[in-house]
């Protein structure tokens, strides 16, 4: 079975390095688990690894995974426990290495675990979002300071709805966050498997809006916020853009024939009535990228 499975996988592994290695004073932390994506089961082995932690769906964080055994390749047949756990559905993992939590400012300080949690602890649309922004405030925290160690993420979350994706970002709403944005626009269209032609007309309609909110909405001594929304369902995308600048005839006025909203099949843009502005762009979708992720979020690496 899978936790016999997975207890055979850390020990050969464990006995390998610790005879063959042993000399060189090798050694590796590890968490390595086996997940049931039917019913969100994980079997797993925490091989001195830091803890990876498990929020709910509201990011309030339920519990942590310890160590179920030393670091991988210090002695030889070691008994390492595999430990069980449920993800129920919105649930997320979040394992991190060292050199995340280890990563310095400009003052030495470090990033910390207690920081790193205490962010993380939100209700995420999804797993893209949480990750770019996690990421992005790293590169803040550090401000060009030097990495010492390998800063690694790894995250995994059960969604709650099958056919549905969203994901989130918020920025000021100055020059340097066009480029931010775009990036999760083109991010956020891969995740949720748009082909190249959508990705391309969404693309452009988006940069050319936001380019125009950032230019012409805000006084530049008072920049305010700009969120984008990205939700995909079986026939359509969705982008929703928000911000608290001022209202632009100019944008009230777009026709979807006008380049570069010709392959867009609705935009709307209305004052709402808390405050602020709020632009909608709805495109249908050709044939998406199939790939078989059951009800799982994912996050694919580079």
């Amino acid at each position: 079975n899978a936790k016999q499975q997975l207890k055979n996988i850390i020990s050969n592994t464990n006995n390998y390095i610790a005879a063959i290695h042993g000399e060189s004073s090798m050694f590796a932390t590890m968490f390595f688990g086996i997940l049931d994506p039917d019913n969100g089961m994980l079997f797993y082995v925490n091989g001195g690894h830091l803890p990876p932690a498990i929020m709910d769906k509201n990011g309030s964080l339920v519990r942590r995974l310890p160590p179920t055994g030393p670091a991988v390749g210090i002695f030889l047949d070691v008994e390492y426990t595999v430990e069980q756990v449920i993800l129920n559905k919105g649930d997320f993992l979040v394992g991190f290495t060292d050199g995340t939590t280890d990563a310095q400012n400009d003052g030495g300080q470090l990033f910390t675990e207690e920081r790193l949690l205490k962010y993380i602890q939100s209700p995420w649309s999804s797993l893209f979002s949480m990750m770019v922004e996690l990421k992005n405030e790293l590169h803040l925290y550090k401000h060009g300071q030097q990495q010492f160690d390998d800063i690694t993420l790894i995250s995994i979350r059960r969604k709650l709805t099958f056919d549905r994706e969203q994901h989130a970002i918020c920025r000021v709403a100055d020059e340097n966050a066009l480029s931010d944005l775009m990036d999760f626009v083109d991010g956020s269209a891969v995740q949720c498997k748009l082909v190249p032609e959508d990705i391309e007309a969404v693309r452009q309609a988006v940069e050319a809006v936001c380019a125009t909110i950032i230019q012409k909405g805000f006084n530049v001594e008072k920049p305010g916020l700009l969120s984008l929304f990205f939700e995909t369902e079986p026939e359509q995308v969705r982008i929703t853009i928000r911000d608290d600048g001022g209202f632009l005839a100019s944008l009230n006025e777009i026709q979807i024939t006008e380049f570069p909203f010709t392959k867009i099949d609705h935009i709307s843009y209305e004052r709402m009535e808390e405050k602020g502005n709020q632009l909608v762009i709805e495109k249908k979708l050709h044939h998406q990228v199939k790939e078989d992720t059951g009800v799982w979020n994912y996050i694919q690496t580079k």
